[in-house]
């Protein structure tokens, strides 16, 4: 098994160009937490995700990755956190786990 890490401003053009020469079984979703941001990232990563497509902080107060993962109308078919700060939220494009 292999992987492929990405380390950079997920919104950098040449990062988006590297990031899509291939699919993943996986992509996370954890940079800028602002809502423009994420949106961006949602929308030029989700396509790469095969199978799971990965968010960090869903329920981190003040921040927009929650607010952009519903305007964009990305289900979260899993969200694992404790308490009511940072959490992950999986989208499972394949619609095989639980909670679909």
């Amino acid at each position: 098994m292999s992987f492929k890490l990405i380390d950079g401003n997920s919104l950098d053009k040449s990062i988006i160009r590297e990031a899509a020469k291939e699919t993943y079984h996986f992509v996370l979703i954890d940079g800028d937490h602002s809502y423009r941001a994420v949106r961006k990232d949602i929308d030029h990563y989700k396509p790469l995700a095969d199978e799971l497509l990965l968010f960090h902080d869903i329920n981190t107060p003040k921040c927009g990755v929650r607010k952009a993962i519903n305007k964009s109308k990305t289900k979260l078919n899993i969200e694992i956190s404790h308490g009511d700060i940072m959490g992950i939220g999986i989208h499972d494009k394949t619609g095989s786990r639980a909670g679909k």
